[in-house]
């Protein structure tokens, strides 16, 4: 039966899953939907870089092009990267104690801000505030920076990239928001107004650049 009605993207990605690399010919077969309706999809797909095309030459006639899965396809499958990291700080925790736990959670703290102070070192309080947004933002929090009535600016969080960890182990909420005052230095202060894994809509970070 032609499947015309309910099809989805996923369905390519999950065929390419299963048999690996695959021609448009073969995936529309798999599917049972025209080869034009596959390249379509494969195009918005390899634009969204979820698959990615390899050439297979051969010594007689065309090249074959063949879609594979790309790392960013790869992670639209499930992952238990939340439960496994749970467990591990439980054991940690266990282990170690709370301090042993919070000594972790500052480790972290120190190799984001090794990370990342390359990019904010150069400048000032402002700068140093947009660029944590930036950062922020390529990490998945779709974070945003706007500018308060008082002269001050709030850093907003929309999404919690780590919030099933977060809810169940806060300090690593501690390290974000340390991570935040370790950059802005003596340029600002930051203090955070909402708390997503608290139960809040959003997490926000009211931000006093000074100078």
């Amino acid at each position: 039966m032609s499947k015309t009605n309910g099809f989805t993207r996923q369905e390519i990605i999950t065929a390419i899953k299963q048999s690996g690399p695959m021609t448009a010919d073969s995936l529309g077969d798999e599917l049972r939907i025209s080869p034009v309706a596959v390249r379509q999809h494969l195009a918005a797909l390899e634009a969204e870089g979820l698959v990615r095309t390899t050439i297979e030459r051969r010594s007689v006639g065309r090249p074959v092009h063949r879609y594979a899965i790309s790392a960013a396809g790869d992670e639209t499958f499930p992952r238990a990267y939340d439960d496994l990291a749970n467990a591990l700080l439980d054991h940690a925790s266990d282990t170690l104690g709370a301090e042993g736990l919070t000594k972790i959670f500052d480790r972290r703290c120190d190799r984001l801000v090794a990370q990342y102070r390359y990019r904010t070192e150069e400048k000032d309080g402002a700068g140093r505030a947009r660029e944590l947004a930036k950062i922020q933002a390529e990490l998945g929090y779709m974070a945003d920076l706007t500018e308060n009535e008082d002269g001050t600016l709030t850093l907003t969080e929309l999404n919690c990239a780590v919030c099933k960890v977060a809810k169940e182990h806060q300090g690593l909420c501690d390290t974000e928001l340390r991570f935040f005052q370790e950059i802005m230095g003596k340029t600002g202060k930051v203090e955070r107004t909402s708390h997503i894994a608290s139960g809040d809509f959003t997490c926000s970070y009211k931000i006093k650049t000074k100078g």
